[in-house]
């Protein structure tokens, strides 16, 4: 892990957050972390806290999982509060025993790095998904229903949303 929650840390490790920098030893690259299931809609400082379960979208296929660094911090889940989360109860297995092959990569086609531009994601079954563009030009969400993307949108910094078209958006910030 690179990337911490600055103000927060457990066992003298800082907490980490949904697209934190990650160095990944077995493609020696620079990756982010992808959320996997449910959490807590608050986070900690504003930020959405890393979960043991939580993929990294560096070069590596299947994403690697990542590991727990300590025991004594976690979330629990009850069938009120996933259903509030919008999943069932009945949920739970399918999504801690998700099939890593459902996730969804993107590759934006560059010269330049757009590496730390965050993009929504928008899938058919509804859902919305936040993501971070790599240092390899990718995003990856990982996708347990197998529900496919409809839209992307691209965020520059400050921007919350946009009716451009991610085209429109990809054009701006190579022009600058």
């Amino acid at each position: 892990m690179t990337d911490g929650i600055a103000t927060t840390s457990v066992m003298g490790q800082q907490l980490t957050h949904i697209g934190a920098s990650v160095m990944c030893p077995a493609c020696s690259s620079v990756g982010h972390i992808v959320p996997i299931g449910p959490r807590f809609p608050d986070g900690w400082m504003g930020q959405k806290v890393a979960l043991e379960g939580d993929k990294v979208s560096c070069g590596c296929y299947p994403m690697p999982t990542m590991l727990p660094s300590q025991s004594v911090m976690f979330e629990q889940y009850d069938g009120e509060g996933l259903s509030s989360m919008g999943f069932a109860a009945t949920d739970v297995a399918a999504l801690t025993k998700a099939d890593p092959e459902h996730w969804v990569r993107f590759k934006l086609d560059e010269q330049g790095s757009c590496e730390g531009l965050r993009c929504t994601a928008h899938f058919a079954d509804g859902s919305v998904e936040e993501g971070v563009i790599d240092s390899r030009n990718t995003v990856a969400f990982d996708r347990p229903n197998g529900s496919p993307c409809r839209k992307v949108e691209i965020h520059f910094e400050g921007e919350k949303s946009s009716h451009d078209s991610v085209t429109e958006r990809l054009i701006s910030a190579i022009l600058g």
